[in-house]
């Protein structure tokens, strides 16, 4: 299973380096909308005021072989072949750290435009893989692979626990109260960042099908995790499964961080603490819920990712007991003959760097768990509404320790918190880019994925990340423009730079650029199953007013 995880992991990395690559000299590059080459000057500036080393601070090869275009396609390029390293199974623990070192080299310089959950979750899992790939050019020995280090699987495991919980416990502390009352999915599917053709239909799937949906995230996220720890087996994960429904039962409406530690008490009682046991179990849970994301929205790379970690959970015992019960029916029936996990075991050098690793690691990781599932009370008592018992004050005073060993790493941004959709966005505004060349006539630019107007299909986007349409959809919940990238991509638009333009779908002005451009804010939702019928269209757009007024290049200048 290690080297199918790590596979999987090369063949993230091979989407997003590829997918930012090709968008590259439109966001960041010298003719984009946010040059890497300015912020590298302005970051030089800025560190020499304050006696700061430019480099430690913003990590980035930049600093070496500075931010041309060419040089920042070679980072990506450098960075699809590491993956393919990856998935062909050689040098993967170079490979690993290569890749890492490139995309955080691109993360450094790349804001705002990789500045999402997953880039970093990217960069965090390549880190703790250094622990669990295995070593050698190709580490494929007579006597079969040696087995990953138990500090390295645990590492890979743990992440995954973080990811989920805490994506789990903020949507518990962010006090939103559609997590709580069950009606979070009768507004994400259509207030989502870009959803594709599958969301139209689960938002007007019956009340039900929502409800249920709310209560199967928070079984994955809140509750499946413990299995990470601890995975019963038979009447146990039974009487664990009940246990947890009860816990569920009892907190609808008003879960908390002890329903959920209720949850993981009950694991411990009931689970068991043999390390080498697999965790499908968890498995099961969390594909299952990549499944449900995946098939209404697009995230990207993340569904992979997350995915090559869940595989940490498995043993090849259970691809051989699938492959096994598979043979047995006739048209699989040549699938090749199951094989039993073996193998020798890590070199005693490997297993002691990866504990040195662990030990590093898992606290500060551990701090932010800590913090995020008791974060309502502690905000409370922060406002002076509440007051913290001993041992949350002494919880907080171990956070907060924690988070000043953590300032020296923060640049590596390898060491992460999470927290997927803490509140749920119950509008969806829609900006509208508009250019004029006479003052009069002003003619829409279409993006690729981001609906634009009623009739606009709900495209997939597989592993690609469009960028600049993800972060069209953050820029529409301000009221207004308040300057940054927003007005950087007007400037370049009225400069008629190809490289942005190349991001759209369609130019409106491809001879000459606009006088000026502006942008409008609508409201929009989805349409319900009768008006789709009458008019045909997905979305129902309103007028929300001016959200960047008309500019020129001559003000911008």
């Amino acid at each position: 299973m290690r080297r199918l995880a790590l596979a999987v992991l090369g063949l993230t990395h091979i989407a997003a380096f590829a997918s930012f690559g090709v968008q590259l000299e439109g966001l960041i590059g010298a003719e984009g909308i946010v040059p890497a080459a300015d912020l590298l000057e302005r970051a030089a500036a800025y560190f020499a005021e304050r006696g700061q080393t430019a480099w430690s601070e913003l990590p980035s090869l930049t600093w070496l072989i500075g931010a041309s275009d060419g040089a920042l396609l070679a980072i990506c390029g450098l960075g699809v072949a590491c993956g393919a390293l990856l998935v062909a199974g050689l040098v993967p623990r170079a490979a690993l750290f290569a890749a890492w070192i490139l995309y955080l080299s691109l993360l450094s310089v790349g804001s705002p435009f990789l500045s999402f959950q997953w880039d970093i979750l990217l960069l965090e899992a390549s880190l703790v893989g250094l622990f669990y790939a295995p070593s050698g050019w190709r580490p494929r020995p007579a006597g079969g692979e040696g087995e990953p280090p138990v500090a390295g699987v645990w590492l890979m495991r743990l992440l995954l626990f973080k990811l989920m919980l805490m994506s789990g416990a903020v949507k518990l502390t962010s006090g939103d109260p559609t997590w709580q009352d069950l009606t979070a999915l009768d507004y994400h599917y259509w207030t989502q960042p870009i959803p594709h053709p599958l969301a139209w239909y689960a938002h007007n799937a019956p009340d039900w099908t929502r409800s249920l949906g709310v209560l199967g995230n928070h079984f994955a996220e809140l509750f499946a995790p413990w299995l990470i720890l601890f995975s019963p087996r038979g009447w146990r994960l039974f009487a664990w499964a009940v246990g947890v429904v009860l816990i569920m039962a009892v907190g609808v409406g008003d879960l908390g961080p002890l329903h959920v530690l209720g949850a993981g008490a009950l694991t411990v009682a009931l689970g068991w603490p043999d390390r080498r046991r697999s965790r499908w179990p968890a498995a099961a849970v969390f594909i299952g819920l990549l499944i449900s994301i995946a098939g209404t929205g697009n995230y990207g790379f993340f569904h992979l990712l997350t995915f090559a970690l869940v595989l940490t959970l498995l043993h090849d015992d259970d691809v051989a007991r699938a492959i096994g019960a598979l043979r047995r029916w006739r048209p699989l029936a040549r699938l090749p003959a199951p094989t039993a996990e073996g193998g020798p075991a890590p070199a005693r050098w490997l297993r002691w760097t990866a504990w040195a690793g662990a030990a590093v690691i898992l606290p500060l990781s551990a701090s932010q768990v800590g913090l995020r599932l008791g974060g309502g009370a502690l905000r409370a008592w922060e406002r002076g509404d509440a007051e913290l018992s001993a041992v949350q004050r002494l919880a907080w005073s171990a956070g907060e320790r924690a988070r000043a060993l953590l300032d020296p790493v923060r640049p590596l941004h390898s060491v992460n918190g999470y927290g997927l959709f803490a509140r749920m966005t119950t509008t969806r505004y829609e900006l509208i880019v508009e250019g004029t060349a006479d003052g009069r006539d002003w003619r829409a630019y279409r993006f690729h994925y981001k609906p634009d107007t009623p009739d606009a299909s709900l495209r997939f986007a597989g592993l690609h990340m469009p960028r600049l349409d993800w972060q069209m959809w953050f820029a529409a919940l301000r009221p207004r423009c308040r300057g940054g990238w927003a007005v950087g991509f007007v400037r370049r638009l009225l400069e008629g730079s190809p490289s942005v333009k190349a991001l759209l779908a369609h130019d409106p002005f491809p001879d000459a650029p606009p006088r000026a451009v502006r942008i409008r804010r609508v409201d929009t939702r989805f349409t319900t199953p009768d008006e789709r019928a009458a008019s045909g269209d997905v979305w129902v757009f309103e007028p929300a007013g001016q959200w960047c007024r008309p500019l020129t290049a001559t003000e911008l200048r």
